[in-house]
């Protein structure tokens, strides 16, 4: 057993945090001694992933690091296999009585900061006599049926509240039985017992899974009493992880009930300041930007609603797997950009949206935002037509000729994005408009392919429209069709972001620009946003061998390579083998030349060396563009 009392700390420090997709999220960390600097608690982040993401990692197993720290991670399968805790001592091992103790607190499933879980635990581990906890009762007696028959049939005013909690805890595996009247009622009454902090941790974390059975059943009314009387109690009890998470639902569940005045969430939201939000999880924070923003948005109040979407998106100093919150908060900044006719900005910002989607496991929201982000495409084809007419009667031919590619390119996009269902509609009857204006420009250039080119689109188009084709077939084939068209466009130059595995920007910028090694930093909404669609991809891609991957963001394609130290990404129009390799050749000389990225604190390595190399390699890869 180890040596603990009042003045000295259990453990070196504590994590909770969700996996999403694979890859855990931490929120913030629990130090009971302070002994960890920023710098390695990053690295800790990094080591941490490492091992959760090896194929041989289980839960609920003792690792040891290579600095001989002893790590344990469970998750809560009685509850959700999405929350995750980990503690991790720097002296002593972990027995058996501890990892029970770890397990059972755990297996609660309430909302926890770091700090609240270690006291649970330092309590139990402190404490002279045995207790029967919670997940060992659940363990025992994993049946929920019999569990809510005995809530029926005894007085419960006559039972201790721990176990009752426990009843309620059991029954909260069940979604059918977790929305069975009685145990609302019973959650109800048992809530008005609590009279001491013993009974109330056991019995709020209880009730706060009953609520969200209840929720995830649609059941809005009883599951938002209930979460409004265990955010109420939790202010009493200082569970302040717990109190923004009932907030944050209930204001989800005027949301969802269709509310049209954004003072009622605000005033739902109003207890919870930027200071408290703190010690919430990440996808609570998350959450409650983008139920600020649509409030603010309901509220006709647009430029607040837009801050506050692109904080939900910035909200993350290190890599995360972005949820749908963030796919939400992107879809927003697009739909302001269509409206501030930007079709550039709304295109990129409607394809990482869907893109997030997409990688969350929702293929409808996804073709949804892909589709809408079609319809900007075909305006932004528009006004490149247009603008490519009057470039013509102002005698500019070359940006004539420019704008008028540019529109045909749109137009064969907006083809590749757009729902089939829809696009006779939104896209294909507007087709003949833009073709009408740019081949009215192109065919003065008396070139043999220049004129087989746009017969080419306008015939293949048709075969498109027939609905003949499967969709793999239509998008292989607007493949052919735009790389025909970019031969036509000149290369602009790529943009390279080189970011730490954490999600730290180490270098970006346009390449060949002046001083562009500093011309991107983390705030830009380029960054976030290309940083949201990157990690949306990232759990497709292992670091044992290079697996180039392409994101669609609309306006640009995001190449992405990864490496053991870190992600390299082109933002390019097109994609060109040639460019491709120059990115390899960059991320291998970075896991070659700076392998201590692995375990990087943040400031204590030298990249001036990256600059030369970044330049030196693409200067001679677009030097063999022939249209650049």
């Amino acid at each position: 057993m180890l040596n603990i009392n009042d003045s000295n700390e259990l453990a070196a420090i504590v994590l909770i945090g969700e996996m999403r997709h694979g890859i855990p999220v931490w929120s913030l960390p629990f130090d009971p001694s302070y002994s960890y600097t920023d710098g390695q608690l990053r690295a800790l982040y990094m080591r941490l992933q490492r091992i959760m993401t090896d194929p041989e990692f289980s839960m609920s197993r003792r690792y040891t690091l290579s600095s001989g720290e002893k790590i344990y991670i469970t998750d809560r399968p009685v509850i959700d296999s999405s929350t995750i805790f980990t503690v991790i001592l720097k002296e002593g091992n972990f027995d058996d009585k501890l990892i029970n103790i770890i397990r059972d607190v755990a297996n609660r499933g309430g909302v926890y900061t770091a700090k609240k879980f270690y006291s649970e635990i330092k309590i139990l581990y402190t404490q002279e006599a045995e207790m029967k906890t919670i997940s060992s009762v659940i363990i025992d007696s994993p049946d929920p049926i019999s569990a809510l028959d005995f809530l029926r049939e005894c007085k419960l005013e006559n039972e201790p509240i721990e176990q009752i909690a426990t009843l309620l805890a059991i029954i909260g595996t069940s979604k059918e039985l977790s929305s069975d009247i009685c145990t609302f009622n019973a959650t109800m009454q048992m809530l008005t017992r609590i009279t001491k902090e013993t009974d109330a941790d056991v019995l709020l974390d209880s009730a706060f899974v009953i609520a969200s059975r209840i929720l995830e059943n649609q059941d809005f009314s009883h599951s938002s009493i209930l979460f409004d009387r265990i955010a109420n109690l939790s202010v009493v009890f200082e569970r302040l992880a717990l109190e923004i998470s009932c907030r944050v639902r209930n204001a989800s569940i005027s949301k969802l009930r269709g509310v049209d005045n954004g003072f009622e969430i605000i005033d739902i939201l109003s207890p919870i300041d930027d200071g408290s939000l703190e010690a919430a999880t990440q996808i609570d924070r998350e959450e409650y930007y983008c139920l600020q923003g649509y409030a603010f948005y309901l509220l006709n109040d647009y430029l607040t609603s837009e801050d506050l979407y692109m904080m939900a998106i910035m909200i993350s100093e290190t890599a995360t797997f972005p949820s749908m919150n963030k796919a939400e908060a992107h879809w927003f900044i697009g739909r302001r950009a269509s409206e501030n006719y930007s079709p550039e900005i709304a295109t990129r910002e409607l394809m990482t949206a869907s893109s997030i989607a997409n990688q969350n496991g929702n293929p409808e929201i996804s073709i949804l935002y892909s589709h809408l982000a079609a319809k900007q495409e075909i305006k932004w084809a528009n006004m490149l037509s247009s603008a490519a007419v009057i470039s013509r009667l102002e005698n500019d031919l070359s940006s004539s000729e420019y704008q008028s590619w540019g529109a045909l390119g749109r137009l064969l996009q907006a083809y590749s994005h757009a729902d089939k269902v829809h696009r006779a509609t939104d896209i294909s009857d507007r087709r003949d408009e833009i073709i009408s204006m740019t081949t009215s420009i192109l065919s003065q250039i008396n070139t043999d392919y220049v004129n087989v080119t746009i017969d080419e689109i306008i015939k293949q188009l048709d075969v498109i429209d027939s609905g003949e084709l499967t969709r793999e077939n239509e998008i292989e084939l607007l493949k052919y069709l735009s790389s025909r068209v970019s031969a036509m466009i000149p290369l602009p130059t790529p943009v390279i972001l080189l970011i730490a595995n954490d999600g730290r920007l180490i270098i970006g910028g346009e390449v060949g620009a002046e001083n562009w090694d500093n011309s991107v930093s983390t705030n830009d909404d380029l960054f976030s946003g290309a940083l949201s669609a990157i990690m949306a991809i990232m759990t497709e891609v292992t670091s044992s061998e290079s697996h180039l991957r392409m994101v669609d963001a609309g306006t640009t394609q995001i190449m992405i390579e990864k490496s053991s130290v870190c992600i390299g990404a082109l933002l390019v129009d097109r994609d060109l083998n040639v460019i491709r390799q120059a990115l390899i050749t960059v991320v291998k000389f970075m896991e070659t030349n700076y392998p201590e990225l692995k375990h990087w604190d943040g400031y204590s390595l030298d990249f001036e060396n990256v600059k030369p190399k970044v330049e030196e390699v693409f200067k001679a890869a677009l030097l063999s563009v022939q249209n650049y």
